[in-house]
């Protein structure tokens, strides 16, 4: 029987460095360089520099299920999925010069508090609500994929791992504030690129760039499907409108990414780190891709997972690092470094934004007045060590939900959607209402949870599945390959599930979108009277341009003697 490959001593020293490394920033910002106010706590006093905030932007936007999942898909299901690449110059662009704009001039510290200032507080409790939510469904997978990594190196339970994660990045979270989040993150991330960088460059010195090239052409690895049926897995299509919305739901209006950026001293900074961050995620994204052919090449002609080395095709990656780094000393541990590190930026990031936000709208407006800083610093801190608790407990369903990246896309999807649809109103569509507004996003989450929980039954009785691309099976010996079953259960799914079942989970989003858009129209314009009183610098500057003023005050809305006749009426 094959030795099973783990971890050396080398590779535990690697990884015992990076975390004490974070707990260290931790240490120094929460008892060294104290966060006095929340000001420095949630914004580190917006004095931040560009390039760590550019380096934590990207950090914890890719996270481990980006270095993790995206390789192993690519394996699976070949390279359509960089077609993204090219999307995000486009949906960065957006970012800096739609959105952004607003939240930075506003100096919101929960950008759900300009859904208050556009719509009102009930549009506002409803967008936070969805974020938490959403946020805690996301999180868990956040912290489930470097626990499968580690896992499959050490051979270490799963169940032992996610504790340790969660401790170590609720410590340094909690106590350092964003200054910790953002200087943790820039650590990470160097960690991180270098772990990928390494792996790429081991992967080609291990196989010839020509025989690479040929087995995953050979196998269709390479093939790009321009289909429009929207029931097909990996187009074109799904790739540049699908997974492209997906990841605009990510940063455009992300209340950690907003966060980081209003940290900065000035607008030209933001748009500097917009621009690096831009750069570093189709670069990383790029080499995720390259990682997933590398990986194919490698075992062409027998699954690791049909052998029982692995699994789950989650675990794919470590396994193939732990072979062909078996002979470097250390390099295995990097890369479980970088795994960590994308996923401990990640969670830190979300755990500050989610304490900010739950502290902003749901605590904040039942304190007493004249709270000191130090107590509302401290709710804080109690909220991030919250939060960390509750992720590690979700954490272990993630085993039971199938494999990361469709899962992950499925999960932001319930949400995204809905909250994509509040602020693209809010900022660009000045008809829109707050009834309006309100309709839409009830309508598109209930949408969007119908589509999604049809499909995940149909796929939890095996009438939905994808099938993969051919694996060479003439370097396994007595292992037959399952082909033949996923083709049978993909006959199955065109007779049992209904279409909109079949849609490919990358179109969740923009379907949700759309319904928004169309039924928030529809209800604003029979619902005219519903616009609260709207300045300028509540839309974006692409459409300020085209009104003024007096085009805003025109818009019909509550006049201040018709609110207060609604309020007699209420009373009585």
């Amino acid at each position: 029987m094959e030795e099973r490959i783990e971890f050396s001593w080398h590779d535990y020293g690697v990884f015992g460095l990076m975390l004490a490394l974070s707990t260290t920033v931790g240490v120094y910002f929460g008892f060294i360089k104290r966060q006095v106010t929340s000001n420095d706590y949630l914004l580190g006093g917006k004095n931040m520099s560009i390039i760590p905030v550019s380096s934590s932007l990207i950090a914890s936007i890719l996270s481990g299920v980006t270095l993790l999942a995206i390789p192993a898909d690519v394996y699976l299901y070949g390279v359509t999925l960089w077609f993204t690449v090219p999307m995000f110059i486009l949906t960065n662009a957006l970012t800096s010069f739609v959105y952004m704009p607003v939240f930075y001039e506003l100096q919101v510290t929960s950008t759900f508090e300009y859904l208050k200032l556009r719509f009102n507080n009930t549009i506002r409790t409803f967008a936070s609500v969805l974020f938490v939510i959403g946020q805690l469904l996301y999180l868990p997978i956040v912290v489930y994929v470097p626990a499968l990594a580690l896992s499959q190196a050490t051979n270490i339970n799963t169940h032992v791992i996610v504790p340790l994660i969660c401790t170590v990045c609720v410590f340094y979270t909690s106590f350092g504030g964003l200054r910790a989040v953002v200087w943790t993150d820039a650590l990470q991330f160097i960690v991180m690129v270098a772990a990928i960088i390494a792996i790429v460059a081991l992967g080609f010195s291990s196989d010839d760039i020509e025989n690479i090239w040929n087995k995953n052409y050979e196998y269709g690895r390479l093939d790009i499907s321009f289909s429009i049926d929207v029931t097909k897995r990996d187009t074109f299509w799904t790739a540049t409108i699908g997974n492209s919305l997906i990841w605009t739901t990510y940063f455009m209006y992300n209340q950690g990414f907003v966060q980081k950026c209003i940290s900065l001293p000035h607008y030209k900074a933001v748009r500097c780190a917009i621009i690096n961050f831009a750069i570093g995620v189709m670069i990383i994204f790029s080499l995720a891709i390259l990682t997933g052919l590398l990986m194919f090449a490698k075992y062409w002609n027998c699954d690791p997972q049909l052998l029982g080395k692995i699994k789950q095709y989650d675990q794919l990656l470590p396994y193939y690092v732990m072979d062909i780094a078996r002979t470097i000393p250390g390099l295995p541990g990097l890369f479980i470094s970088g795994i960590f590190s994308a996923a401990l930026s990640t969670l830190s990031a979300s755990i500050n934004c989610l304490s900010a936000s739950i502290y902003e709208d749901f605590i904040a407006p039942h304190i007493k007045k004249g709270t000191s800083e130090r107590a509302i610093t401290n709710y804080l801190k109690l909220l991030a060590m919250l939060i960390g608790a509750l992720v590690t407990l979700l954490t272990y369903i993630i085993p039971y939900l199938g494999t990361i990246q469709p899962l992950a896309i499925t999960v932001g999807s319930v949400t995204g959607s809905t909250l994509l649809g509040f602020y693209t109103c809010g900022m660009l569509i000045p008809a829109i209402n707050a009834k309006g507004a309100l309709f839409g996003g009830l309508t598109s989450i209930l949408f969007v949870t119908w589509i999604i929980s049809g499909a995940q039954y149909y796929k939890s009785v095996g009438l939905i599945t994808y099938e993969p691309l051919p694996i060479g099976t003439g370097g396994c010996q007595n292992v037959t390959f399952l082909n033949s079953s996923v083709i049978s259960y993909s006959r199955k799914t065109e007779e049992a599930a209904f279409v909109i079942y079949r849609i490919s989970f990358y179109y969740y989003t923009l379907l949700g979108l759309l319904v928004f858009l169309l039924v928030a129209f529809i209800v604003s314009k029979l619902t005219p009277n519903c616009n609260k009183r709207l300045t300028k610098k509540y839309f974006s500057p692409v459409i300020r341009r085209f009104f003024n003023d007096s085009f805003i005050s025109s818009l019909p809305r509550y006049t201040e003697q018709r609110a207060e006749l609604l309020e007699i009426e209420k009373d009585s």
